[in-house]
């Protein structure tokens, strides 16, 4: 938004009262601005703010958690919403992308058990997605759900070196002998040393 200092004559611009009133009227404009803008999100679920999702959790009476984002939040009131509609593989798929993303669940029916599978790191919304589904599915299907860990793409740099450790003593027939490593992923390592003693007696 423009100051509105440059809506005046350039001769106005340099007065001081118009430049302090100017001034104090742009942060009027500016809280005008952002609770026109407020007010034009909270007329839609994926845009709400704060304010808007604090006023649709009142209305449902629904209760967040301390350690709820604004985004698991939004998908509990979402989620009651949505509950009047009816249970199809169709809905839930639907329902599963808006939460989770497109390609990162599975669902299927088989045996009369409904088995859904969502990403390991959305602990959140893993609560979410259970009370809902318990709360629509149909009372003769159960209910399983197991998180998958996603596939990550990663450069993995392996290097070592290995290092003979040195050995003193002095019996001469106390040999060491080493331990043959055949591979060995990084680090340093040194190998193992053996004191092989010959027999002996013990007099009194």
């Amino acid at each position: 938004m423009k100051p509105l200092i440059t809506y005046l004559p350039w001769a106005f611009r340099d007065v001081l009262e118009y430049r302090y009133l100017m001034a104090a009227e742009d942060v009027q404009l500016e809280r005008l601005h952002k609770a026109e803008k407020s007010l034009m999100d909270n007329q839609f679920l994926d845009d709400m703010d704060e304010l808007g999702i604090r006023r649709w959790e009142g209305i449902l009476k629904l209760h967040p958690l301390k350690t709820d984002q604004l985004d698991d939040r939004r998908a509990r009131v979402k989620a009651r919403l949505l509950e009047n509609q009816a249970f199809t593989m169709r809905y839930l798929r639907r329902f599963l992308q808006s939460m989770f993303g497109e390609g990162n669940t599975q669902a299927h029916v088989q045996n009369y058990v409904l088995h859904v599978e969502i990403p390991a790191d959305t602990q959140a919304k893993e609560q979410i997605l259970r009370e809902h589904i318990l709360r629509i599915k149909p009372a003769n299907i159960a209910y399983e759900q197991a998180t998958v860990a996603q596939p990550m793409q990663t450069t993995l740099y392996l290097g070592g070196a290995l290092m003979p450790s040195p050995v003193t003593t002095q019996l001469p027939q106390y040999l060491p002998t080493y331990d043959a490593v055949s591979a060995y992923p990084g680090g340093v390592m040194c190998s193992v040393t053996t004191l092989r003693l010959p027999p002996m007696e013990v007099t009194n």
